[in-house]
């Protein structure tokens, strides 16, 4: 996250809901044979949002839709999304934000075909909410942090490669992308190493893999 935002917009494209809901105009594209509607719904989290360890919510860098837990029922759409809040907020250089993935709780109820939202709902048809936080740690179960290593490198141990440490002695890491397995573990890239890390369906890393040079 390299600004604050009073608010953090979540805007919902049909890239999520291409299958589920039909277009609220005449603005389709189709490529591939998925179906683009164009902008479905808004929602808004309050940039004083905070998490369950009091610290603030922050924006996003990355997200994966957790695909399995979606429902459908008479009054709409229910389910869940994973953010990564990227590597803290900036004041005076980069701070020592633990890194960590949300939960939004995300509900959406889609108007009619061609009409428009009701009058003061344009910015609301979308009910996002934080439901989880779970922090990132290294393999050792150690706090990470989102302080800039500069130059810090943690020696290679094991079957872990060198990887960026901060002044601090902590594994620092700048999240910007995940993609979660089946089993619960995830792969998220990060820009300091840069790295590919695996983390455990509870947030421990697993390992870390460098792109080619």
């Amino acid at each position: 996250m390299k600004h604050l935002y009073r608010t953090a917009s979540l805007g919902v494209a049909l890239a999520l809901f291409t299958a589920l809901t039909p277009a609220l105009a005449d603005n389709t594209a189709t490529v591939g044979g998925l179906v683009n509607k164009g902008l479905v719904g808004v929602g808004r989290i309050p940039a004083a949002q905070r998490d369950k360890f009091g610290e603030t919510f922050g924006s996003g860098s990355g997200m994966a839709i957790d695909t399995s837990g979606w429902t459908h029922g008479a009054d709409g759409y229910k389910g869940s999304l994973w953010l990564l809040p990227d590597r803290g907020y900036n004041v005076v250089g980069t701070t020592d934000y633990r890194p960590r993935l949300n939960t939004i709780g995300i509900e959406f109820a889609p108007v009619a075909p061609g009409a428009a939202p009701a009058a003061g709902q344009e910015q609301t048809g979308v009910k996002a909410a934080l439901a989880d936080t779970m922090l990132l740690t290294d393999d050792k179960g150690a706090d990470a942090t989102g302080l800039d290593p500069l130059n810090g490198v943690r020696a290679a141990s094991g079957d872990m490669p060198i990887l960026p440490q901060a002044d601090n002695g902590k594994l620092a890491l700048d999240n910007e992308a995940i993609v979660r397995l089946p089993d619960g573990s995830m792969f998220i890239s990060d820009e300091y190493g840069p790295n590919i890390y695996r983390f455990s369906a509870d947030g421990h890393l697993m390992s870390a893999t460098q792109p080619p040079a």
